[in-house]
């Protein structure tokens, strides 16, 4: 199913796995029927006000303009400042972080090698900055369990990101997925409305989780558009 969140004109949509018959997994690449994939996309094309654009995505930091964007083009964040076009992004464990202002949206995927990249400096780069974000159910920071190598990724690129990091002994951590993000967001003035979202590894039975079922998931989508006020 899907839960609506509103924000004057801005609609964000985030699906779980609580529909009637289980599932819908929105992802065509982790081994599910392509005919199910395409069947739970088609019905909620019927919801949309448009077909929602659906990125290639690849952990990277790159940020293409809706409008312009080839379907399933490879890039892990999309903005746009037309209204009716939704912006999509698929996840189970990673975040999602979508974003406004009072003339654009965008969202973006933004696991921890997103992050370090620089997906949300390029996506607000882009997108001429956002005042506000929400952030979608992601692993949360006492099941993400990290090596020496993604605290040093996170310091070497935000030096004060270390406050994330819970140490475990051995060399591994608990890391703070989205105390990583909202620190980079804050830093960038945009005002983040959910903080401590859900966790995704917590409760299998509505969220699809990778690390959970040793990386057979299906995926969640997070969708962010622009209504038309008239």
């Amino acid at each position: 199913m899907w839960t609506a969140h509103k924000f004057g004109p801005v609609q964000v949509w985030q699906s779980d796995r609580l529909a009637e018959g289980g599932g819908h997994n929105v992802a065509l690449h982790v081994g599910d029927h392509p005919a199910r994939v395409h069947t739970y996309r088609q019905a909620l094309r019927r919801q949309l006000p448009q077909e929602p654009l659906w990125l290639h995505q690849v952990h990277g930091s790159r940020c293409v303009y809706a409008p312009n964007a080839l379907y399933h083009e490879a890039a892990d964040a999309a903005w746009s400042d037309h209204t009716c076009q939704p912006l999509a992004v698929m996840t189970a464990d990673c975040l999602a972080v979508a974003l406004w202002s009072e003339r654009s949206v965008a969202v973006a995927h933004a696991g921890w090698r997103g992050l370090v990249a620089g997906v949300l400096e390029q996506t607000l780069a882009a997108m001429g900055g956002a005042t506000q974000a929400w952030l979608s159910p992601c692993i949360g920071r006492e099941c993400f369990e990290v090596g020496q190598e993604v605290l040093d990724a996170a310091v070497a690129s935000d030096p004060g990101a270390e406050s994330a990091f819970r140490p475990l002994g051995g060399g591994q951590y608990w890391a703070d997925l989205p105390a990583l993000a909202v620190r980079r967001l804050q830093a960038m003035h945009v005002e983040v409305i959910n903080p401590r979202p859900p966790c995704t590894l917590c409760d299998p039975q509505r969220w699809y989780s990778h690390r959970g079922s040793g990386g057979r998931a299906g995926r969640l989508a997070t969708l962010i558009w622009r209504d038309l006020i008239f």
